[in-house]
């Protein structure tokens, strides 16, 4: 049974706020998949002032999510989670695509797609071929151990499972689950963009 390491705090003060330059250090968030999980990460993201490139297979389903995504935004905003102006540009700094070549521009990618294992290694497979050696690949999966995912790997000390609850939004919850081979950069870099969400992230071992 995994232990918990530590806990982090919420650096968003009141409520509306912002953390300050909290783009910043992170460059652009690549998001695998826009089921609802998906939807609401990438919302998340956006409310935090973040630019996000998602990969899904389909335009149609990429479409609803924009628009579902926009949806939630304006939630945040009616109940004074978020301040109007920290998400008026999030059109802006969202982009869709259906080629995982695309997600070769960022630094930080989370994964959440069905749990099927043989289709998120043949993910982290192509994915692992265009983005460079920084950057980290996360897995918002609650069925599969960090290192088992890690296997097979060519790079296994970036992997590592980062998992959301629903609604992502406005949830607290994150777990970060570090494998057998996690570097201890992922797990800071993970860690840290749960804080910079509004999360209280908590590292098992």
């Amino acid at each position: 049974m995994p232990k918990r390491a530590n806990q982090g705090w919420n650096p968003l003060g009141s409520p509306g706020g912002k953390p300050p330059g909290s783009h910043q250090g992170f460059g652009k968030i690549g998001l695998i998949g826009l089921g609802l999980m998906g939807r609401g990460i990438a919302a998340c993201l956006l409310s935090r002032g973040l630019e996000v490139i998602a990969y899904n297979r389909t335009a149609r389903r990429a479409g609803e999510a924009a628009r579902y995504i926009g949806e939630m935004l304006e939630e945040l905003v009616a109940r004074k989670v978020v301040r109007r102006r920290a998400v008026l540009d999030w059109a802006e700094r969202f982009r869709s695509t259906q080629s995982l070549a695309e997600l070769a521009q960022t630094e930080f990618i989370i994964e959440s797609v069905t749990e099927d294992l043989d289709l998120k290694r043949s993910i982290y497979e192509e994915v692992e071929r265009v983005v460079p050696a920084r950057t980290v690949i996360a897995s918002n999966t609650s069925s599969f151990p960090t290192t088992l995912l890690q296997q097979g790997r060519r790079r296994p000390a970036r992997f590592i499972v980062m998992h959301w609850s629903e609604p992502a939004t406005i949830t607290r919850y994150l777990e970060i689950v570090p494998g057998e081979k996690t570097a201890r950069r992922t797990v800071r870099l993970a860690r840290e963009l749960g804080l910079l969400c509004g999360k209280e992230p908590t590292v098992l071992n």
